[in-house]
């Protein structure tokens, strides 16, 4: 009957080893689920507002760099710088 007995040293080793697994498969679940849950979180903050306004700084910034290539065309034909509103007029008469 004793053979069938196992030490008591296995069966404690046996079972730290399931306790370990079962710790580090817990946390690893507990990860993934933290990790999909905040999968979206920076779509979800994402403010079309901000865009819009960070879209018409870079069109204002274009429009200032066509208008000094544009003036720097006429100073080498000899003829004098136009101003913002000038041009914009001169835009608007072409594509009317």
């Amino acid at each position: 009957m004793r053979a069938l007995l196992a030490p008591p040293l296995a069966v404690g080793t046996l079972g730290l080893v399931i306790g370990l697994i079962g710790v580090i498969v817990a946390a690893t679940a507990v990860n993934i689920v933290r990790l999909r849950k905040d999968k979206n979180a920076t779509f979800l903050e994402w403010d079309p507002v901000d865009r819009a306004g960070w879209h018409r700084e870079l069109d204002e910034a274009d429009v200032h760099l066509m208008l000094a290539e544009h003036n720097a065309r006429r100073a080498r034909d000899g003829l004098r710088p136009e101003t913002m509103e000038e041009y914009a007029e001169a835009v608007r008469r072409r594509q009317a």
